[in-house]
């Protein structure tokens, strides 16, 4: 494929559905392109598992290819800070997602709350007060 050669990517699905149909350009032998995932939360179908899908790239000359599937996930990073802007170590909380599943955890020494690779949904942030 030659330098700046138009691709097309197709996205599809867990259920095999195009949801999305973006166009590329081989830059250095690759095929690329951006897509941003948007997800929108529908509290009567709440997400239960991290959404996966296949990407299709097609370009004039060459055989289609697909990709394995591809799991979009999110990540959580939030800051539990003091008046002074300090961050208070060491509390308890838990993250409710819509469907029920729960994370609990331990603010860290700086006040930090960290997860990866979770479900991509909104969650409810409770803190346990702390115990004298």
């Amino acid at each position: 494929m030659e330098e700046g050669a138009g691709v097309i990517f197709s996205i599809y699905d867990s259920a095999k559905l195009k949801v999305d149909e973006l166009s590329g350009e081989n830059k250095g032998g690759k095929a690329e392109a951006e897509c941003v995932y948007h997800y929108e939360h529908d509290p009567e179908n709440p997400l239960t598992e991290k959404p996966q899908f296949t990407f299709k790239a097609k370009a004039l000359r060459a055989e289609e290819v697909e990709s394995g599937t591809v799991e979009i996930e999110a990540n959580i990073t939030l800051s539990l800070l003091d008046e002074q802007g300090k961050g208070i170590p060491q509390i308890k909380y838990t993250l409710y997602s819509p469907d029920g599943t729960t994370i609990e955890g331990t603010t860290d020494d700086t006040g930090k709350i960290m997860h990866n690779n979770v479900i991509p949904c909104p969650y409810t942030l409770v803190f346990r007060k702390k115990e004298s």
